[in-house]
């Protein structure tokens, strides 16, 4: 990678700023390596041009960067985006993956991949040892067991579709962790010229409360009531609506 090629801002990583900041996130929390260089270097090129872009945090270790996205979205109610290094990095967010997950955290954890090409002429080829020994078989296991989906952007066209894909499914309610893998090849490979529009958080169907109707303790649409603990990250529309009647086999 030649300086020149380094400091020519990525279209497919400019897309990524543009994406964090319509979905509205506010702060960026990097613990950076080889793979975040196009990131940053976009992150940059937004700030000089004062197009929208959110803050960036540089954090001193993978698991505070998650602490303080989830701490964020308790002060905020925003959607939150952390950014760490490969494997390593994955594996260094630790208990805090737990707790993003328990808490119902809509935040969509980006991590990089090593890259896959060591052509010279490929934008983002492996260019250091440590490429190689960061290739893992399955670098998404880290986090199968708490995140709600994993994808990894193949090229840079389809960076801006699964980036909205993940903050959808991150704010879906139980809202949790998403998790996206970025190859360096694919942050700087031509983007998307235009951005596809923000996908709303699906939205659970409550029951129909039809059937209940006139039955000790049921439940109405606006009524208020509810037996069961619902937390921010639930839709209480579901949970709620079984009947108060002995003979009802379903236990509340």
């Amino acid at each position: 990678m030649t300086v020149d090629n380094l400091f020519d801002v990525p279209e497919a990583a400019t897309n990524l700023i543009a994406l964090l900041a319509d979905e509205g996130v506010a702060h960026f929390f990097i613990n950076p390596g080889t793979d975040s260089a196009p990131i940053q270097e976009a992150l940059a090129a937004a700030r000089a041009a004062g197009t929208p872009s959110p803050r960036a945090v540089l954090c001193v270790h993978e698991s505070v960067a998650l602490a303080a996205a989830i701490g964020h979205h308790m002060a905020s109610g925003r959607p939150q985006a952390v950014m760490v290094h490969v494997d390593a990095g994955t594996l260094n967010l630790g208990c805090q993956l737990h707790n993003a997950q328990r808490n119902g955290t809509p935040v969509v954890m980006f991590a990089g991949r090593t890259p896959y090409s060591s052509a010279p002429e490929v934008r983002g080829h492996r260019d250091a040892y440590i490429h190689w020994q960061q290739e893992q078989l399955d670098q998404p296991a880290v986090v199968r067991n708490y995140a709600k989906w994993h994808m990894e952007v193949p090229r840079g066209r389809e960076l801006a579709p699964i980036v909205r894909r993940a903050f959808q499914v991150a704010q879906s309610s139980p809202s949790g962790p998403a998790y996206v893998m970025l190859p360096r090849e694919a942050l700087m490979e031509p983007g998307s010229r235009a951005l596809p529009r923000r996908l709303p958080p699906a939205i659970p169907p409550g029951p129909d409360p039809g059937p209940w109707a006139g039955w000790p303790g049921s439940w109405s649409p606006g009524s208020g009531s509810s037996s069961s603990r619902v937390g921010p990250r639930r839709n209480p529309g579901p949970r709620s609506c079984w009947p108060a009647s002995p003979s009802c086999s379903v236990r509340r």
